[in-house]
């Protein structure tokens, strides 16, 4: 068995039942894990602003790229081009089935 560890995960994700899936699974494998839910994409700009004065910085984000308000992609682009957050891993997840998306 691996061990696990806690982990904070910030999530963001506009579907419900994925969110809902995606908790309740990291939850499974870790009680202990916190996750931080934005549900879209401008949220989740506020939440990545208050990474490390107010909320600790997560270990990994899962990151939708179809968000309302801002796109995943624009998210990605903060995300890397922030000093304090660059290095974070990002795990991207999306239903599309387009090309561009999948690049």
């Amino acid at each position: 068995m691996i061990p696990t560890h806690p982990c904070s995960f910030l999530l963001v994700e506009d579907n419900a039942a994925d969110a809902d899936l995606i908790q309740r699974v990291l939850k499974k494998v870790d009680p202990s894990n916190s996750i931080y839910l934005a549900r879209d994409g401008e949220e989740a700009l506020q939440m990545l602003d208050q990474w490390g004065t107010n909320l600790p910085a997560p270990m990994i984000v899962l990151l939708d790229l179809k968000l309302p308000k801002v796109d995943g992609l624009e998210i990605l682009k903060s995300i890397k081009s922030n000093k304090r957050l660059k290095m974070v891993p990002i795990v991207v997840l999306t239903s599309s089935n387009q090309l561009k998306d999948i690049h």
